[in-house]
C-alpha cells in the first residue's frame, strides 16, 4: 500500500513538472500568441471532450489574446514527446507510465491538475454482450496501445479475476485503432 502511494504521489510530482515547461521554453519572455495542447477523446475521456465541446480553454485564453490549438494525440509517449519537442505546450491527459518514463528521459513536467484514478475511472467496453467482467475476455482477442495506462488497468482487471495477460491473446495498437477494430 505504502509502494502504491508513494508510486501515486511520484507520478503527480512527475506530471506537475511537464505543461509549463513547453511554455516556458517556446515563449522566451515574449508576449504568449497561442497555446497547444492535446485532444485525447477516447476511451470516455469526459472532461476533454465537455472542455473542447464548451470550448472552455479557447473562451479563458481569448480574454488575454491567446489563441488555443488542439492536438489529437492518444497516446502518452507521443504526447511527451511532442512536448520534448515544443510542439505541445500542455498535455490535457496523461498516464502515469507516459509521465514516469518521459521524467526518467529528462521531459520537464509539471501536474496542474488530476481528474481520475483507474482503475475506478476505466470500465470494458465491447460490443459482444456476453462479455460481463475481465473473467469473460479469457481466449479472447484485446486490443489497446501496450505499456499505457489502459495496459496496466486490463493487467490489473485480469489479476482481480486470477488470470493474467496469457489468458488473453493482447492485440497492441493505438486506441483510433483498436476501438475501429472487430475481430
Amino acid at each position: 500500500m505504502k509502494l502504491k502511494k508513494l508510486l501515486i504521489g511520484i507520478t503527480i510530482l512527475t506530471l506537475a513538472t511537464a505543461s509549463l515547461a513547453g511554455c516556458a521554453k517556446k515563449n522566451n519572455g515574449e508576449k504568449l500568441s497561442e497555446i497547444n495542447l492535446t485532444y485525447v477523446k477516447s476511451p470516455l475521456n469526459v472532461p476533454s471532450i465537455i472542455q473542447k465541446q464548451d470550448d472552455l480553454f479557447g473562451k479563458e485564453f481569448k480574454k488575454d489574446n491567446i489563441k488555443v490549438n488542439f492536438h489529437e494525440i492518444t497516446t502518452g509517449p507521443e504526447q511527451t514527446q511532442a512536448l520534448a519537442a515544443g510542439e505541445i505546450d500542455f498535455l490535457h491527459a496523461l498516464g502515469g507510465t507516459s509521465a514516469l518514463i518521459a521524467a526518467s528521459n529528462g521531459v520537464e513536467l509539471k501536474i496542474l491538475n488530476t481528474y481520475s484514478r483507474s482503475p475506478k475511472g476505466f470500465m470494458i467496453l465491447t460490443n459482444n454482450n456476453s462479455i460481463k467482467s475481465a473473467a469473460d475476455l479469457v481466449g479472447k482477442k484485446v486490443a489497446g496501445p501496450k505499456g499505457t495506462i489502459l495496459h496496466q488497468v486490463l493487467i490489473s482487471a485480469l489479476d482481480k479475476e486470477g488470470l493474467s495477460m496469457d489468458d488473453v491473446e493482447f492485440v497492441n495498437m493505438g486506441i483510433p485503432e483498436a476501438s475501429a477494430s472487430s475481430f
